[in-house]
């Protein structure tokens, strides 16, 4: 997902909260692949190099998760918590947060 405008859409829908991540999630039903877009602010990361770094793995971490996600849209948002994560334990807050989108999804 690249356009504001999607981003701003699914921001506006339901959210999810794990220890490291946050995950709103725009349900739009269908059998369309699932829209994903990541969001690390200089707030979390003030250097380019580990902002990227961070959406990188969470890239690779949904890359496996997005083939049960067909029909919705993801803004995945880092907290600052996650800089002193290790991967593991952003994959475990990862999958709590999906889950806890998926329960409150209408």
């Amino acid at each position: 997902m690249v356009k504001s405008a999607d981003f701003s859409a699914v921001c506006r829908s339901g959210k999810a909260a794990s220890k490291y991540l946050v995950v709103h999630r725009l349900d739009q039903g269908g059998d369309a692949p699932a829209l994903v877009g990541f969001v690390v602010s200089k707030r979390v990361f003030p250097n380019a190099t580990d902002r990227n770094r961070t959406k990188r793995r969470l890239r690779h971490l949904m890359r496996e998760r997005v083939g049960e996600l067909d029909g919705c849209k993801l803004v995945i948002r880092a907290l600052p918590a996650i800089r002193q994560a290790e991967h593991k334990d952003i994959e475990r807050s990862l999958d709590i947060a999906l889950e806890k989108s998926g329960r409150k999804a209408p």
